[in-house]
């Protein structure tokens, strides 16, 4: 079956859960009113759908008026209350409102360790989320302490090979790519996969993202056939999974793999991959996104070493702001 028919298949399916909890939801309110906490659960439900279906502004507002009625009907250390709120401040920190994610995200991780206890996963998992905060400060360092946090949990629950486990150290190899720490990067990277081998299909997009920081810190460490096969690795699977060649995923590989072939005196494929690249990421991810200014920034060092800098404007025309 085809990546496009599954991809329609799986929207299919979650357009007909929503349409489920959408019935539930005028069930619940009409027999128990619109303040109760079966009302709550089932925005949270729907708020899990949105996600699933990339709607993190809908997500965002079932969720916030999942939480105003536990506000109202739950005690503060309620379970369900900790995890709505964790909840919320994840989807805030998915729509890039970094402050209301660290003001909710502490908030639930405080709750969260009081009712379920200090080593339960669910707190390694707001751990997780209070990093990705951090490193949205621009705090690496303190980013790195709360991932190791996060994977201490686990392995005291006796949960070190599960996926998120996995995860964890997979972003731990993503910050000390930005600190420049290729050799725990590459560490890091080669722990994740091992974990997700225990429990995820090679072609998982969890393996994807660990290749492709597998890659960053191989050519960064002058390893550029180790580099070229893990980029090459990334690229497929991003290609089979995430919506075939014309995905953010791959071309945010294939800028890497396109400096990795410079390095290996192979101009022209060089050329190609950063062109594509560059015109991919600032198309999906915007002008000012972080992947795209480093995909643009490679190619015009790649033209600049062969006198062509004035070239960059034709081959990868900017959006007007």
């Amino acid at each position: 079956m085809s990546m496009a028919r599954l991809a329609q298949e799986k929207r299919s399916n979650l357009s007909q859960a929503e349409q489920l909890f959408q019935q539930a939801l005028g069930i619940y309110r009409e027999h128990y009113g619109d303040l109760h906490s079966e009302v709550g659960s089932t925005l949270g439900d729907l708020a899990n759908v949105m996600l699933w279906l990339g709607n993190t502004a809908r997500a965002e507002q079932y969720q916030s008026e999942a939480l105003r009625i536990y506000e109202l009907v739950l005690p503060p250390t309620h379970p369900d209350y900790a995890v709505a709120l964790g909840a919320l401040g994840q989807i805030n920190l998915r729509n890039g409102k970094i402050e209301d994610a660290d003001e909710r995200i502490g908030r639930a991780l405080a709750l969260q360790s009081q009712v379920f206890g200090a080593d339960h996963p669910h707190v390694a998992d707001l751990l997780n989320a209070q990093a990705k905060v951090r490193e949205h400060q621009h705090r690496y360092d303190a980013a790195i302490e709360l991932e190791n946090r996060a994977i201490d949990i686990m392995g005291r629950a006796g949960r070190g090979t599960d996926s998120a486990t996995g995860y964890y150290h997979d972003s731990l190899a993503w910050l000390n790519l930005k600190l420049g720490r290729y050799a725990e990067a590459e560490k890091r990277a080669r722990t994740a996969m091992s974990i997700y081998a225990h429990n995820l299909e090679p072609d998982h997009l969890y393996f994807a993202s660990s290749q492709h920081a597998l890659g960053e810190a191989l050519l960064n460490q002058g390893d550029l056939t180790g580099a070229a096969q893990a980029l090459r690795t990334a690229v497929e699977i991003s290609t089979k999974k995430d919506g075939g060649a014309g995905s953010w995923r791959v071309a945010r590989s294939e800028s890497t793999l396109g400096v990795v072939m410079s390095r290996m005196n192979q101009p022209q494929v060089a050329e190609q991959l950063l062109v594509r690249s560059a015109k991919i990421l600032t198309d999906k991810r915007g002008l000012d996104d972080e992947y795209a200014v480093t995909a643009r920034e490679r190619l015009q060092a790649f033209l600049a070493a062969s006198g062509r800098q004035r070239e960059f404007a034709t081959l990868v025309p900017l959006p007007t702001q």
